[in-house]
Protein backbone atom coordinates (compact mmCIF):
# COMPACT_ATOMS: atom_id res chain seq x y z
CA UNK A 1 0.00 0.00 0.00
CA UNK A 2 1.09 3.60 -0.59
CA UNK A 3 0.87 6.50 1.92
CA UNK A 4 1.53 10.02 0.62
CA UNK A 5 2.62 12.49 3.33
CA UNK A 6 1.32 10.20 6.08
CA UNK A 7 0.14 12.18 9.17
CA UNK A 8 0.18 15.55 7.40
CA UNK A 9 -2.61 18.11 7.76
CA UNK A 10 -2.69 18.12 11.53
CA UNK A 11 -0.46 18.96 14.48
CA UNK A 12 3.07 17.83 13.52
CA UNK A 13 3.70 16.09 16.84
CA UNK A 14 0.38 14.27 16.83
CA UNK A 15 0.58 13.68 13.10
CA UNK A 16 4.03 12.08 13.44
CA UNK A 17 2.87 9.90 16.33
CA UNK A 18 -0.23 8.85 14.36
CA UNK A 19 1.89 8.05 11.29
CA UNK A 20 4.27 5.87 13.31
CA UNK A 21 1.37 3.98 14.84
CA UNK A 22 -0.14 3.31 11.40
CA UNK A 23 3.19 2.13 9.98
CA UNK A 24 3.83 -0.09 13.00
CA UNK A 25 0.38 -1.69 12.56
CA UNK A 26 1.09 -2.33 8.87
CA UNK A 27 4.53 -3.77 9.65
CA UNK A 28 3.12 -6.19 12.27
CA UNK A 29 0.49 -7.38 9.79
CA UNK A 30 3.26 -8.31 7.35
CA UNK A 31 2.07 -6.02 4.57
CA UNK A 32 4.38 -4.07 2.26
CA UNK A 33 3.95 -0.31 2.38
CA UNK A 34 5.59 2.84 0.98
CA UNK A 35 5.06 6.13 2.83
CA UNK A 36 6.31 9.62 1.93
CA UNK A 37 6.88 12.15 4.69
CA UNK A 38 8.82 15.21 5.85
CA UNK A 39 8.62 14.28 9.53
CA UNK A 40 11.99 13.80 11.19
CA UNK A 41 10.31 11.43 13.66
CA UNK A 42 9.40 9.02 10.86
CA UNK A 43 12.95 9.19 9.48
CA UNK A 44 14.33 8.26 12.90
CA UNK A 45 11.70 5.52 13.20
CA UNK A 46 12.94 3.95 9.94
CA UNK A 47 16.55 4.07 11.15
CA UNK A 48 15.73 2.29 14.43
CA UNK A 49 13.05 -0.23 13.40
CA UNK A 50 13.78 -3.65 11.82
CA UNK A 51 12.28 -4.29 8.36
CA UNK A 52 11.83 -0.54 7.82
CA UNK A 53 14.23 1.42 5.61
CA UNK A 54 14.62 5.01 4.61
CA UNK A 55 14.68 6.13 1.00
CA UNK A 56 15.12 9.54 -0.58
CA UNK A 57 14.75 11.08 -4.01
CA UNK A 58 17.93 13.00 -4.80
CA UNK A 59 17.50 16.74 -5.24
CA UNK A 60 19.98 19.20 -6.80
CA UNK A 61 19.85 22.37 -4.69
CA UNK A 62 22.00 24.23 -7.26
CA UNK A 63 19.46 23.82 -10.06
CA UNK A 64 16.41 23.35 -7.73
CA UNK A 65 15.52 20.27 -9.74
CA UNK A 66 15.18 16.60 -8.81
CA UNK A 67 17.65 14.14 -10.35
CA UNK A 68 15.06 11.31 -10.20
CA UNK A 69 17.56 9.03 -8.52
CA UNK A 70 16.12 6.97 -5.66
CA UNK A 71 18.64 6.50 -2.84
CA UNK A 72 17.77 3.53 -0.59
CA UNK A 73 19.11 3.40 2.96
CA UNK A 74 19.58 7.11 3.68
CA UNK A 75 16.90 9.60 4.85
CA UNK A 76 16.33 12.67 2.69
CA UNK A 77 16.81 16.26 3.76
CA UNK A 78 14.00 18.77 3.53
CA UNK A 79 16.40 21.45 2.23
CA UNK A 80 13.80 24.10 3.11
CA UNK A 81 16.34 26.67 4.25
CA UNK A 82 18.62 26.13 1.23
CA UNK A 83 15.78 26.30 -1.26
CA UNK A 84 14.36 29.43 0.38
CA UNK A 85 17.76 31.09 0.19
CA UNK A 86 18.08 30.15 -3.49
CA UNK A 87 14.64 31.60 -4.16
CA UNK A 88 15.72 34.93 -2.67
CA UNK A 89 14.16 34.92 0.81
CA UNK A 90 15.79 37.41 3.17
CA UNK A 91 18.73 35.81 4.95
CA UNK A 92 17.69 37.36 8.27
CA UNK A 93 14.38 35.53 8.07
CA UNK A 94 16.16 32.27 7.25
CA UNK A 95 18.54 32.75 10.18
CA UNK A 96 15.65 33.43 12.56
CA UNK A 97 13.93 30.27 11.29
CA UNK A 98 17.07 28.23 11.94
CA UNK A 99 17.20 29.53 15.50
CA UNK A 100 13.59 28.50 16.03
CA UNK A 101 14.29 24.84 15.24
CA UNK A 102 14.65 22.81 18.43
CA UNK A 103 17.97 21.19 19.25
CA UNK A 104 16.78 17.66 18.57
CA UNK A 105 15.65 18.51 15.05
CA UNK A 106 18.90 20.42 14.46
CA UNK A 107 20.92 17.45 15.62
CA UNK A 108 18.96 15.07 13.45
CA UNK A 109 19.30 17.29 10.37
CA UNK A 110 23.02 17.55 11.04
CA UNK A 111 23.27 13.75 11.17
CA UNK A 112 21.26 13.47 7.96
CA UNK A 113 23.47 16.08 6.30
CA UNK A 114 26.64 14.23 7.30
CA UNK A 115 25.16 10.97 6.08
CA UNK A 116 24.33 12.58 2.77
CA UNK A 117 27.86 13.99 2.43
CA UNK A 118 29.34 10.61 3.32
CA UNK A 119 27.09 8.91 0.77
CA UNK A 120 28.08 11.34 -1.97
CA UNK A 121 31.77 10.93 -1.14
CA UNK A 122 31.43 7.14 -1.07
CA UNK A 123 29.66 7.20 -4.42
CA UNK A 124 32.44 9.33 -5.91
CA UNK A 125 35.02 6.92 -4.56
CA UNK A 126 33.10 3.96 -5.94
CA UNK A 127 32.78 5.60 -9.35
CA UNK A 128 36.50 6.40 -9.34
CA UNK A 129 37.29 2.83 -8.32
CA UNK A 130 35.08 1.53 -11.13
CA UNK A 131 36.86 3.81 -13.60
CA UNK A 132 40.30 2.71 -12.45
CA UNK A 133 39.23 -0.94 -12.56
CA UNK A 134 38.01 -0.54 -16.14
CA UNK A 135 41.24 1.21 -17.15
CA UNK A 136 43.32 -1.47 -15.44
CA UNK A 137 41.34 -4.20 -17.19
CA UNK A 138 41.83 -2.53 -20.59
CA UNK A 139 45.56 -2.07 -19.98
CA UNK A 140 45.89 -5.67 -18.82
CA UNK A 141 44.10 -6.93 -21.93
CA UNK A 142 46.28 -4.71 -24.15
CA UNK A 143 49.47 -5.85 -22.40
CA UNK A 144 48.42 -9.50 -22.65
CA UNK A 145 47.68 -9.15 -26.36
CA UNK A 146 50.99 -7.36 -26.95
CA UNK A 147 52.88 -10.02 -25.01
CA UNK A 148 51.27 -12.80 -27.04
CA UNK A 149 52.12 -10.91 -30.22
CA UNK A 150 55.77 -10.54 -29.17
CA UNK A 151 55.98 -14.18 -28.11
CA UNK A 152 54.53 -15.32 -31.43
CA UNK A 153 56.96 -13.08 -33.31
CA UNK A 154 59.87 -14.42 -31.25
CA UNK A 155 58.78 -18.02 -31.88
CA UNK A 156 58.51 -17.37 -35.62
CA UNK A 157 61.91 -15.65 -35.71
CA UNK A 158 63.51 -18.49 -33.74
CA UNK A 159 62.00 -21.07 -36.09
CA UNK A 160 63.16 -19.08 -39.12
CA UNK A 161 66.68 -18.81 -37.66
CA UNK A 162 66.77 -22.54 -36.93
CA UNK A 163 65.64 -23.41 -40.45
CA UNK A 164 68.17 -21.00 -41.96
CA UNK A 165 70.99 -22.39 -39.80
CA UNK A 166 70.01 -25.95 -40.71
CA UNK A 167 69.92 -25.06 -44.41
CA UNK A 168 73.30 -23.32 -44.29
CA UNK A 169 74.95 -26.15 -42.36
CA UNK A 170 73.49 -28.80 -44.65
CA UNK A 171 74.66 -26.87 -47.68
CA UNK A 172 78.13 -26.46 -46.18
CA UNK A 173 78.26 -30.16 -45.34
CA UNK A 174 77.25 -31.18 -48.86
CA UNK A 175 79.80 -28.79 -50.36
CA UNK A 176 82.58 -29.89 -48.05
CA UNK A 177 81.76 -33.59 -48.59
CA UNK A 178 82.01 -33.10 -52.33
CA UNK A 179 85.30 -31.21 -52.10
CA UNK A 180 86.79 -33.81 -49.78
CA UNK A 181 85.80 -36.48 -52.27
CA UNK A 182 87.64 -34.48 -54.90
CA UNK A 183 90.67 -34.23 -52.66
CA UNK A 184 90.63 -37.98 -52.12
CA UNK A 185 90.40 -38.47 -55.86
CA UNK A 186 93.34 -36.13 -56.43
CA UNK A 187 95.46 -37.99 -53.90
CA UNK A 188 94.88 -41.19 -55.86
CA UNK A 189 96.03 -39.55 -59.10
CA UNK A 190 99.60 -39.07 -57.97
CA UNK A 191 100.94 -40.13 -61.33
CA UNK A 192 99.85 -36.82 -62.81
CA UNK A 193 102.48 -34.12 -62.95
CA UNK A 194 99.92 -31.43 -61.99
CA UNK A 195 98.73 -33.35 -58.93
CA UNK A 196 100.24 -31.04 -56.33
CA UNK A 197 99.01 -27.91 -58.05
CA UNK A 198 95.45 -29.25 -58.35
CA UNK A 199 95.56 -30.49 -54.78
CA UNK A 200 96.60 -27.14 -53.32
CA UNK A 201 94.10 -25.22 -55.43
CA UNK A 202 91.33 -27.54 -54.25
CA UNK A 203 92.35 -27.05 -50.62
CA UNK A 204 92.37 -23.26 -51.09
CA UNK A 205 88.94 -23.40 -52.71
CA UNK A 206 87.60 -25.50 -49.85
CA UNK A 207 89.02 -23.02 -47.35
CA UNK A 208 87.24 -20.14 -49.07
CA UNK A 209 83.93 -22.05 -49.17
CA UNK A 210 84.13 -22.86 -45.46
CA UNK A 211 84.99 -19.24 -44.59
CA UNK A 212 81.86 -18.17 -46.43
CA UNK A 213 79.98 -20.82 -44.45
CA UNK A 214 81.29 -19.20 -41.25
CA UNK A 215 79.69 -15.90 -42.24
CA UNK A 216 76.38 -17.48 -43.31
CA UNK A 217 75.96 -19.71 -40.27
CA UNK A 218 77.74 -17.45 -37.75
CA UNK A 219 79.97 -20.31 -36.58
CA UNK A 220 83.71 -20.83 -36.47
CA UNK A 221 85.02 -23.66 -38.63
CA UNK A 222 88.55 -24.77 -37.86
CA UNK A 223 90.55 -26.06 -40.86
CA UNK A 224 93.50 -28.24 -40.09
CA UNK A 225 96.41 -27.12 -42.22
CA UNK A 226 98.53 -29.80 -43.78
CA UNK A 227 102.19 -29.30 -43.05
CA UNK A 228 104.25 -29.81 -46.19
CA UNK A 229 107.90 -29.05 -46.72
CA UNK A 230 109.11 -27.34 -49.85
CA UNK A 231 111.26 -29.60 -52.05
CA UNK A 232 113.99 -26.93 -51.97
CA UNK A 233 114.64 -23.39 -50.80
CA UNK A 234 112.75 -20.75 -52.72
CA UNK A 235 114.62 -18.36 -55.00
CA UNK A 236 113.61 -15.17 -56.77
CA UNK A 237 111.60 -16.03 -59.90
CA UNK A 238 110.00 -19.22 -58.54
CA UNK A 239 106.35 -19.74 -59.34
CA UNK A 240 104.41 -20.51 -56.13
CA UNK A 241 100.85 -21.07 -54.96
CA UNK A 242 99.60 -19.05 -51.94
CA UNK A 243 97.46 -21.79 -50.40
CA UNK A 244 95.32 -19.70 -48.03
CA UNK A 245 93.95 -17.57 -50.89
CA UNK A 246 94.41 -19.93 -53.86
CA UNK A 247 96.50 -17.43 -55.88
CA UNK A 248 99.60 -18.08 -58.00
CA UNK A 249 102.49 -15.64 -57.94
CA UNK A 250 106.20 -15.09 -58.55
CA UNK A 251 108.75 -14.84 -55.75
CA UNK A 252 110.27 -11.34 -55.64
CA UNK A 253 112.23 -11.46 -52.41
CA UNK A 254 113.24 -14.04 -49.78
CA UNK A 255 113.79 -12.96 -46.16
CA UNK A 256 114.08 -16.08 -44.05
CA UNK A 257 110.54 -17.41 -43.47
CA UNK A 258 108.95 -14.28 -44.98
CA UNK A 259 108.54 -14.33 -48.75
CA UNK A 260 107.47 -11.41 -50.95
CA UNK A 261 105.23 -12.73 -53.74
CA UNK A 262 103.86 -10.75 -56.70
CA UNK A 263 100.45 -11.85 -57.96
CA UNK A 264 98.61 -10.49 -60.99
CA UNK A 265 97.46 -7.42 -59.01
CA UNK A 266 99.82 -6.72 -56.11
CA UNK A 267 102.82 -7.79 -54.08
CA UNK A 268 102.38 -9.26 -50.61
CA UNK A 269 104.48 -10.67 -47.81
CA UNK A 270 103.49 -14.18 -46.73
CA UNK A 271 104.87 -16.94 -44.56
CA UNK A 272 106.89 -19.65 -46.28
CA UNK A 273 104.64 -22.34 -44.76
CA UNK A 274 101.69 -21.04 -46.82
CA UNK A 275 103.52 -21.49 -50.14
CA UNK A 276 103.77 -24.46 -52.48
CA UNK A 277 106.39 -24.57 -55.20
CA UNK A 278 104.94 -24.78 -58.71
CA UNK A 279 108.05 -24.05 -60.81
CA UNK A 280 109.05 -27.68 -61.18
CA UNK A 281 105.46 -28.75 -61.70
CA UNK A 282 104.96 -26.19 -64.48
CA UNK A 283 108.09 -27.39 -66.27
CA UNK A 284 107.10 -31.02 -65.85
CA UNK A 285 103.56 -30.25 -66.89
CA UNK A 286 104.78 -28.69 -70.15
CA UNK A 287 106.85 -31.73 -70.98
CA UNK A 288 104.19 -34.27 -70.19
CA UNK A 289 101.09 -32.45 -71.47
CA UNK A 290 100.81 -34.74 -74.48
CA UNK A 291 101.32 -37.79 -72.30
CA UNK A 292 98.57 -36.70 -69.89
CA UNK A 293 96.20 -36.25 -72.79
CA UNK A 294 97.01 -39.67 -74.13
CA UNK A 295 96.63 -41.43 -70.79
CA UNK A 296 93.38 -39.64 -69.82
CA UNK A 297 90.57 -42.03 -68.95
CA UNK A 298 86.91 -41.14 -68.25
CA UNK A 299 85.31 -41.63 -64.85
CA UNK A 300 82.80 -44.48 -65.08
CA UNK A 301 81.27 -43.85 -61.63
CA UNK A 302 79.59 -40.50 -62.42
CA UNK A 303 75.81 -40.54 -62.01
CA UNK A 304 73.55 -38.97 -64.63
CA UNK A 305 71.86 -36.68 -62.08
CA UNK A 306 72.68 -34.51 -59.07
CA UNK A 307 70.30 -33.40 -56.29
CA UNK A 308 70.62 -29.69 -55.42
CA UNK A 309 67.41 -29.13 -53.47
CA UNK A 310 67.70 -26.90 -50.39
CA UNK A 311 70.85 -25.10 -51.62
CA UNK A 312 71.37 -21.46 -52.56
CA UNK A 313 72.31 -20.47 -56.11
CA UNK A 314 76.05 -20.04 -55.44
CA UNK A 315 76.34 -23.24 -53.40
CA UNK A 316 74.42 -25.21 -56.03
CA UNK A 317 76.60 -23.92 -58.88
CA UNK A 318 79.74 -24.81 -56.92
CA UNK A 319 78.46 -28.40 -56.92
CA UNK A 320 77.33 -28.30 -60.55
CA UNK A 321 80.63 -26.84 -61.76
CA UNK A 322 82.57 -29.80 -60.36
CA UNK A 323 79.85 -32.22 -61.42
CA UNK A 324 79.94 -31.11 -65.09
CA UNK A 325 83.70 -31.73 -65.19
CA UNK A 326 83.13 -35.25 -63.89
CA UNK A 327 80.27 -35.76 -66.34
CA UNK A 328 82.55 -34.77 -69.22
CA UNK A 329 85.18 -37.18 -67.97
CA UNK A 330 82.53 -39.84 -67.65
CA UNK A 331 81.58 -39.32 -71.32
CA UNK A 332 77.98 -38.42 -70.45
CA UNK A 333 76.08 -36.65 -73.21
CA UNK A 334 73.41 -35.20 -70.89
CA UNK A 335 72.81 -34.88 -67.17
CA UNK A 336 69.86 -33.89 -64.95
CA UNK A 337 70.03 -31.19 -62.28
CA UNK A 338 67.37 -31.73 -59.59
CA UNK A 339 66.54 -28.36 -58.04
CA UNK A 340 62.85 -28.72 -57.14
CA UNK A 341 60.03 -26.36 -58.12
CA UNK A 342 59.65 -24.05 -55.09
CA UNK A 343 59.79 -20.37 -56.04
CA UNK A 344 61.94 -21.03 -59.10
CA UNK A 345 64.83 -18.95 -57.72
CA UNK A 346 67.32 -21.82 -57.67
CA UNK A 347 66.44 -22.87 -61.25
CA UNK A 348 66.84 -19.25 -62.44
CA UNK A 349 70.24 -18.95 -60.75
CA UNK A 350 71.50 -22.17 -62.31
CA UNK A 351 70.28 -21.14 -65.78
CA UNK A 352 72.25 -17.88 -65.52
CA UNK A 353 75.42 -19.91 -65.06
CA UNK A 354 74.53 -22.53 -67.69
CA UNK A 355 73.85 -19.82 -70.28
CA UNK A 356 77.52 -18.81 -70.46
CA UNK A 357 79.14 -22.20 -69.73
CA UNK A 358 81.22 -23.45 -72.67
CA UNK A 359 80.68 -27.08 -71.68
CA UNK A 360 76.90 -26.80 -72.21
CA UNK A 361 75.35 -27.28 -75.64
CA UNK A 362 71.72 -26.85 -74.53
CA UNK A 363 69.50 -27.00 -71.45
CA UNK A 364 65.76 -27.20 -70.78
CA UNK A 365 63.24 -28.24 -68.12
CA UNK A 366 62.35 -31.90 -67.80
CA UNK A 367 59.55 -33.50 -69.78
CA UNK A 368 56.19 -34.32 -68.21
CA UNK A 369 56.60 -37.26 -65.85
CA UNK A 370 60.38 -36.70 -65.58
CA UNK A 371 60.21 -33.88 -63.06
CA UNK A 372 59.10 -31.09 -65.46
CA UNK A 373 59.89 -27.70 -63.83
CA UNK A 374 61.56 -29.40 -60.86
CA UNK A 375 64.58 -30.48 -62.94
CA UNK A 376 66.82 -29.11 -65.69
CA UNK A 377 68.21 -31.39 -68.40
CA UNK A 378 71.68 -30.27 -69.57
CA UNK A 379 73.08 -31.48 -72.90
CA UNK A 380 76.88 -31.44 -72.96
CA UNK A 381 79.18 -30.66 -75.88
Amino acid sequence: MLFDELGAGTDPVEGAALAMAILEHVRESGALAVATTHYAELKAYALETPRVRNGACEFDVETLRPTYRLIIGAPGRSNAFLISEKLGLDSAIIQRAKESVNSENKQFETVVEKLEEARIEAEKSRNEADRLRRELKEKLETATAEREKLLESARNELERARNEATRVLQSAKVSSDYVFQELDRLKKEKDKASFREEYEKSRAELRQRLKQGEKDADVKIEIEEEEAELPRDLVVGDIVLITNIGKEGVVERVQGDTITVKTDKLSMKVKKTTLRLLTELKKLDGKKKAQRSATYSPRPDVKAEIDLRGMTGDDAWFMVDKYLDDAKRGALSSVTLIHGKGTGALRAALWRYLKSDKRVANYHVGAYGEGDFGVTVVELK
